[in-house]
């Protein structure tokens, strides 16, 4: 059903056959045959709201036309890309975008329920409401290996089979294809790993469930009850999962190569398992290894998941306020962007698990779509000099008030804020401050960040910018 939103659809493709004539171009249409597109066009459309439209380029962006573009009033977003965790692996680093990082959200799939009724919650996207119910549960020391098509067989009609923990998901994602191989009745997986929302669709009626829930598990299974039984529920959708969110595994990181003075990513935006509109020619499921299911949605992972997200908040930001300019709302998200995750401690880094995620990562952190709304003041950037940056910020709060600096040092370094007390006398006044950051010289796996904190005096107020310090030599 058309919601009148799309009120635009170009295609380019000149330049593709000029630089290659022999090209094949499989639709000279802006119609997506390959599901990308509309996926991401429908996250930032949206449902149904009136006076909203969207024009959608198929195109890669460039530098001159985000200028362009962003001097016309025109927010641009752009994804960090998939290349991570690797350090300065970040696209579209042209610092005039809003470069979207991708995060994990709050939701699971698919609940393992053993025969004492103990339920865990775990990861299953098998896309049918498979009869999975009171199967006898099985653990051997020689088959739970699950890595023999010829001892896995041996139990294929008897009941769920746990399959051993494995360190490398490598090692994991093989047993997953020699258990779909052998169709067996169900299966458990253990995933020694933080990224069970990572793990994508599954073909075959079994469930991933974290390396912490499992040894009750085992012992369950090892027990001397005669009746040792479980079930596995599909289509099943958890919320309010914690901790979350946590950067994606594979979101590129900064610095950008092109441009590693400006910090990139900006700001993190949901990007794991997002469901949205697909194009119905293509499959969004499988059974086995032949049963294909097309459907008008499904679950994508990545930046191209987040970057919509973002500018879906721009739009909302610009309804809102009409007359802030492309630099107001992309300062808005990025000043008031959350480095928290939904346990109030630092957002993780799902690329290294046991590390917390930095401002490489991340950006500013999450971004905060309420809190945009009200950002008390934005900032506008101005050319470096050396290692000093100065930011001219406007008021856009109710009128008169007071913020100070509140600087916590990088590691090795030392930031001086100057003045360290802006006094706003009127809305949409304008003030400026300086930063001058000094540190030794680093070697290159030396990264620090922490951040300036511009608080309100006695209000509620409070803007926010990450600092990092890092060796030129790591891109």
């Amino acid at each position: 059903m058309c919601n009148f939103k799309l009120i635009g659809a170009r295609y380019f493709n000149k330049g593709v056959i000029a630089a290659n004539s022999k090209v094949k171009i499989s639709m000279n249409s802006a119609r997506d045959t390959s599901g990308h597109g509309t996926h991401t066009s429908s996250t930032v459309a949206g449902n149904y709201v009136s006076g909203a439209s969207l024009a959608m380029l198929k195109e890669d962006p460039k530098a001159i036309t985000s200028f362009v573009e962003m001097k016309k009033g025109v927010v641009v977003s752009s994804s960090a890309g998939n290349e991570g965790p690797d350090l300065g692996t970040l696209h579209n680093g042209i610092p005039r975008l809003l470069t979207a990082a991708a995060s994990t959200i709050d939701c699971t799939f698919g609940t393992l329920i053993l025969g004492n009724g103990q339920t865990i919650i775990g990861w299953t996207l098998f896309p049918a409401n498979a009869l999975v119910e009171n199967l006898p549960l099985i653990y051997n020391r020689i088959i739970s290996a699950c890595n023999s098509v010829k001892l896995l067989s041996k139990v294929a009609t008897k009941g769920i089979i746990v399959c051993d923990s494995e360190p490398d998901p490598n090692l994991m994602f093989k047993q997953m294809r020699l258990v779909n191989k052998t169709c067996l009745l169900g299966a458990v997986f253990t995933y020694n790993s933080p990224l069970l929302n990572e793990i994508g669709s599954v073909s075959s009626p079994t469930i991933v469930i974290s390396a912490k829930d499992t040894p009750p598990v085992i012992k369950y299974a090892k027990s001397h009850n005669k009746k040792l039984t479980a079930t596995i529920k599909f289509q099943q959708t958890f919320v309010g999962i914690k901790p979350t969110p946590a950067v994606n595994f594979n979101s590129s990181r900064g610095p950008s190569p092109s441009y590693h003075v400006v910090l990139k990513p900006s700001i993190m935006a949901p990007g794991s398992n997002v469901l949205a509109a697909y194009v119905p020619t293509e499959p969004t499921a499988k059974i086995d290894t032949n049963v294909m299911f097309s459907s008008g949605y499904k679950l994508l992972s990545g930046t191209s998941m987040a970057c919509p997200h973002a500018f879906g908040v721009a739009a909302l930001l610009k309804a809102a306020h009409p007359q802030w300019s492309a630099a107001a709302i992309r300062s808005a998200l990025v000043t008031t962007a959350s480095p928290l995750d939904n346990t109030q401690n630092p957002i993780r880094d799902y690329g290294y698990p046991s590390q917390y995620a930095s401002p490489l990562a991340i950006g500013a952190g999450q971004m905060d779509p309420n809190t945009a709304l009200d950002p008390a003041f934005y900032s506008k950037k101005t050319r470096p000099i050396v290692h000093k940056f100065r930011r001219t910020v406007t008021n856009v709060g109710s009128g008169t008030a007071t913020y100070r600096a509140k600087v916590t040092q990088p590691k090795g370094s030392v930031v001086i804020v100057s003045p360290e007390r802006l006094a706003f006398r009127y809305k949409n006044e304008k003030l400026s401050y300086d930063v001058v950051i000094k540190y030794s010289k680093y070697n290159k796996e030396n990264i620090s960040f922490e951040d300036l904190v511009w608080i309100e005096d006695g209000g509620e107020h409070s803007v926010r910018s990450s600092i990092v310090v890092a060796p030129s030599g790591i891109v």
